[in-house]
């Protein structure tokens, strides 16, 4: 049994020297070579725990077994990222990963964000996804593969970027909500239990573990997104509720235990960020076509577990904790950008577009991508 462990140790090793040849025989692009010597690292690291365990003369005591098998496991796991995540996207780096690279190092420019963009990949079978890093360049995000291809939902790569910058920086965008939140789930608790009223007393206990767990993250990376990219964001959410599921109030039931909070209140924090950069007008519009499509999604009130679940109150304190830490971190807010021919701007004119002249939409957004490409100096893609 110990000599198999040994054996699955050289397997893996042998695995990450394999797989690490394969990236560095190809020849990449400059701008991601920061990216390549940042995986490279990362598996020599992984090589050289997984040897001194080889190495180790105790590797087989018996009793030392069981901890052999958690160090084991644990290099297996960054084995795994390493083959699904960086193999994966640095193996097959082709012309549309390198387009959405540019976009987003290009965009990152006008928004005043400072670092290197994490890899980007299109190789997404469902929607954006990050895979997120404790170093931020082995970060990546996985767009879908027809990304290339079109403009309207370029706005969704920003919200996976706000997940990154939220990750980096939590402290500064959710510190004053936290502590506001935990007052108004101790206090309406208390409410609920004087009242007797034991349904919402289980529903406020659910609460507070739901935002902490995943919903303030969602939130504050939407309104992330919407601080760098403006209105096209909140109309891009606004085409995705047309299009997914028609219960715009869910989740906001004690049992009801998803990853995303509602699409209603969603919305209610992209206004909100949109009115905190003095975007009104914007948000007015928006919030009139939200309007006319929620009849047609159930309800135009929303039931009052919603209204407890996400207090209004509460999604204003969160807008205003990321925009300070937003404008500490000096992220250029899309208003100050929308005078300046950019990434952040060209989505919103894409937007303009589809909503004002939508049967000559397509061969403007084709323009728009050539356009581009030739602006970023790549003037033909191969796929």
């Amino acid at each position: 049994m110990y000599i198999c462990l040994r054996s699955q140790l050289l397997e893996v090793s042998n695995r990450c020297e394999v797989l690490l040849a394969k990236i560095v025989e190809r020849d990449y692009p400059t701008d991601i070579q920061f990216h390549l010597d940042s995986v490279k690292g990362e598996v020599n690291s992984l090589q050289e725990n997984l040897n001194q365990l080889i190495r180790d003369p105790d590797l087989d005591e018996p009793q030392l077994l069981r901890n052999y098998l958690a160090s084991f496991k644990r290099c297996y796991e960054d084995y795994l990222r390493f083959e699904r995540e960086h193999f994966l996207v640095l193996s097959r780096y082709n012309d549309q990963d390198a387009f959405l690279h540019h976009l987003l190092k290009a965009a990152l420019s006008d928004t005043n964000y400072s670092q290197a963009p994490p890899l980007i990949s299109a190789t997404s079978s469902q929607y954006y996804d990050i895979a997120l890093h404790s170093t931020p360049q082995l970060s990546t995000i996985f767009a879908p593969v027809c990304t290339c291809y079109f403009l309207l939902q370029v706005p969704d790569l920003f919200h996976e970027l706000g997940h990154l910058i939220y990750h980096q920086n939590e402290e500064l965008f959710i510190a004053r909500f936290r502590d506001q939140l935990e007052e108004y789930v101790r206090r309406e608790t208390v409410r609920a239990k004087e009242e007797e009223l034991p349904v919402f007393e289980t529903l406020f206990k659910s609460i507070g573990e739901r935002w902490q767990r995943a919903w303030m993250i969602e939130h504050a990376a939407n309104m992330i997104a919407t601080w760098l990219v403006g209105p096209s964001f909140g109309w891009l959410h606004l085409h995705n509720c047309i299009s997914g599921r028609d219960d715009i109030y869910a989740p906001c039931k004690y049992d009801e235990d998803w990853d995303h909070p509602s699409n209603e209140s969603q919305m209610a924090g992209i206004l909100t960020i949109l009115r905190l950069q003095g975007l009104e007008n914007d948000a007015k519009a928006i919030e009139r076509t939200w309007s006319h499509y929620k009849g047609a999604f159930g309800a135009q009130i929303p039931p009052e577990e919603h209204r407890i679940t996400y207090p209004l109150d509460l999604i204003v304190v969160l807008a205003e904790n990321v925009k300070d830490g937003a404008m500490t971190m000096n992220l250029r807010p899309y208003i100050q950008q929308s005078e300046h021919t950019n990434i952040p701007t060209l989505l919103n004119e894409a937007w303009r577009q589809f909503h004002e002249e939508p049967d000559q939409f397509c061969s403007w957004e084709e323009k728009a991508l050539e356009q581009l490409r030739s602006t970023m100096g790549i003037a033909k893609l191969n796929y």
